[in-house]
């Protein structure tokens, strides 16, 4: 310190002490004075009274207490701001479009600190100070943090929550764990297969639906489910049919045999054009002759493309898938009409002559109705070109194109003509004869052929061509 400074600084503090001294020190007892006559008593003033010490929770508490209530603030303020989240989320969700969804993603970003209050909120769900709606948006935000910090704790705590809560709390942790597939999942759903609550079981399975990691276990705790009346056997069906397990091929099938349930119908005949086998096709038999029952078309559809997948994909059943569609095309022809004619389209692959033979019979007779009337037939010669080439025809199909060319005389369908001549000669192994065709053609037109016709798929998964179906080539 500079000299100059340092000796009024010493003058300051002994100044200072004196005068703490001097107030601290007691002030000197002044001389006795002479006796005089008394005065009248007069009545004593009370003492100013001493402050009262502050109490123990008023006093500082320094910088413990300082970061204690920021602590208590930060907290919160974090609880205000999940709140909010959670509650704009349950009013703008959508479940086709998940609108809302950025909401949850800020509280998931907030990460384990975030627990605790998501926790909370389901509990107050469970008492019936939050609407039901947040437990599935606090549920959602759980599963999501523990997805990003694999934090088994966060699952455990949510478990006990559920074995707690009430069906409010159970329905909303039921929609967070749907995204979930994880062993600890299996723990906390599967004591809500017994539940009462058919809408809450059916939640249940869903989710066990979707543990492709467990399914063997999942299989094993599902399949019993099919033998009890009043279990939601429709998602169980779907659920084994997601997670792949063959295990309910026979109650699926005589469900196929007996039901009049749609839903679960439609969710057997789905299960078993993926599963099934042989075995499978009398019960499809029985389902689309079924005399007298008025099941939906779309039904009978699905079922048909069932028996076409099982014939196609496994070769014991190819000859009974087939007689099977040809059954169907023959016997509803008159009362369900467009079912018969579906049956006849798939039967394609198969290469059922007679199939065939009543579509050239139908559109000969068109042909010879234009003829007679004057009336170009290109259109006609090129619908049969199509119907030749699903069901592998392909010289007669290569025939029906040129009369087809022949009526074009203003060659106005020539790129469609030459498109489907390109199939044919695909089919017949003249895959450089198809490749000049095809490389005339507009890559997402050529993309498109190959959806139609399968038989492209031989040039588009040969080594020498299959740039040629690049997508934007």
């Amino acid at each position: 310190m500079d000299r100059t400074l340092r000796l009024p600084l010493l003058l300051v503090l002994a100044l200072c002490s004196s005068r703490v001294r001097a107030q601290e020190s007691p002030a000197p007892e002044p001389p006795p004075a002479a006796p005089a006559d008394p005065a009248p008593a007069a009545p004593a003033e009370p003492a100013p009274a001493t402050p009262a010490a502050p109490a123990a929770d008023e006093r500082p508490r320094g910088l413990l207490g300082i970061a204690e209530a920021e602590s208590q603030r930060a907290a919160l303020a974090m609880r205000e701001r999940i709140r909010v989240m959670l509650r704009n989320f349950t009013s703008q969700r959508e479940t086709a479009a998940d609108r809302g969804k950025g909401f949850l993603d800020t509280v998931v970003l907030l990460g384990p600190d975030a627990v605790p209050l998501l926790l909370e909120v389901l509990r107050e769900v469970d008492r019936g100070t939050l609407d039901a709606a947040y437990a599935g948006a606090a549920a959602r935000a759980l599963c999501g943090i523990f997805e990003r910090t694999h934090a088994k704790s966060i699952l455990a705590s949510l478990a006990e929550t559920v074995r707690s809560g009430g069906a409010g709390v159970q329905a909303g942790a039921l929609e967070g764990l749907e995204q979930l597939d994880h062993a600890q999942v299996i723990e906390i759903v599967a004591p809500l297969l017994e539940v009462g609550d058919p809408a809450l079981r059916g939640r249940a399975v869903r989710v066990l639906g979707r543990q492709q990691s467990s399914a063997p276990l999942v299989g094993g705790l599902l399949l019993p489910l099919l033998a009890q009346q009043g279990a939601p056997w429709t998602e169980v069906v779907q659920a084994l049919h997601a997670l792949g397990e063959k295990s309910a091929l026979e109650p699926v099938q005589q469900f196929l045999a007996k039901s009049e349930d749609s839903a679960l119908l439609l969710a057997g005949v789905r299960y078993v054009a993926d599963l099934g086998g042989r075995a499978t096709i009398p019960a499809l038999r029985a389902l689309l002759l079924r005399q007298g029952a008025n099941l939906p078309e779309t039904l009978l559809k699905q079922a048909i493309d069932a028996a076409q997948s099982i014939g196609l994909r496994e070769t014991d059943a190819h000859s009974g898938a087939e007689e099977l569609l040809l059954e169907v095309f023959k016997k509803l022809r008159e009362s369900r009409r467009s079912v018969s004619d579906y049956a006849r389209e798939q039967l394609g692959p198969f290469g059922t002559d007679e199939a065939l033979k009543s579509f050239e019979d139908e559109i000969n007779d068109a042909l010879a109705i234009n003829k007679r009337l004057g009336q170009p037939n290109t259109s006609r010669y090129l619908e049969l070109a199509e119907y030749r080439l699903q069901f592998s025809a392909w010289s007669k199909a290569i025939d029906a194109l040129n009369r087809a060319k022949d009526e074009d005389t203003r060659r106005l369908r020539s790129g469609d003509i030459e498109e489907l001549r390109a199939v044919a000669l695909c089919g017949q192994g003249k895959f450089p004869a198809a490749e000049r065709i095809l490389q005339t053609v507009h890559p997402d037109q050529r993309q498109a052929l190959l959806q139609r016709f399968k038989v492209l798929e031989k040039m588009a998964k040969h080594k020498d061509y299959k740039e040629l179906f690049a997508s934007g080539r």
